[in-house]
């Protein structure tokens, strides 16, 4: 499952990872957590603004764009910042596709199996689960 660090005008969805609404907490999971999810969220903003800088179409509201438009013209642009970025003898990693067979293969779903991930992923209770289990994780992982 894709989980997606976001702020608090999104629905508790198990797929969303929402920060705390308040800094002033005793518990020193969640200030450490909270910590940790904004130092991610202002790398990202951070990766969208050289992508902003590099090409002026996502510099624009694109809320009349299909959502299909949108993700590709994300994807377009984060893959050719990766390619010059590789060009450039700069990139942190090498990843090839074809390296990995499983990535190529696409498994249809019917419609009831889709609607039964729909509401897994909106569920507000694994939602919670889901950030109490990320929580304890950092928590238990914060000194490597």
């Amino acid at each position: 499952m894709i989980v997606f660090s976001v702020d608090g005008i999104y629905p508790q969805w198990a797929t969303f990872v929402k920060s705390f609404t308040s800094r002033q907490t005793d518990d020193e999971k969640r200030l450490y957590f909270q910590n940790r999810q904004e130092g991610a969220r202002k790398d990202i903003e951070r990766a969208f603004g050289v992508l902003k800088k590099k090409w002026h179409m996502i510099q624009h509201p694109a809320r009349a764009w299909k959502p299909s438009r949108i993700r590709n013209a994300l994807y377009a642009c984060v893959i050719l910042h990766n390619m010059i970025i590789e060009d450039n003898g700069r990139a942190i990693c090498e990843f090839y596709e074809e390296d990995d067979p499983n990535l190529l293969e696409h498994v249809e779903i019917n419609e009831e199996e889709k609607q039964a991930n729909r509401r897994m992923l909106r569920n507000e209770d694994t939602h919670a689960n889901l950030k109490a289990d990320l929580i304890e994780h950092l928590w238990k992982n914060r000194f490597y």
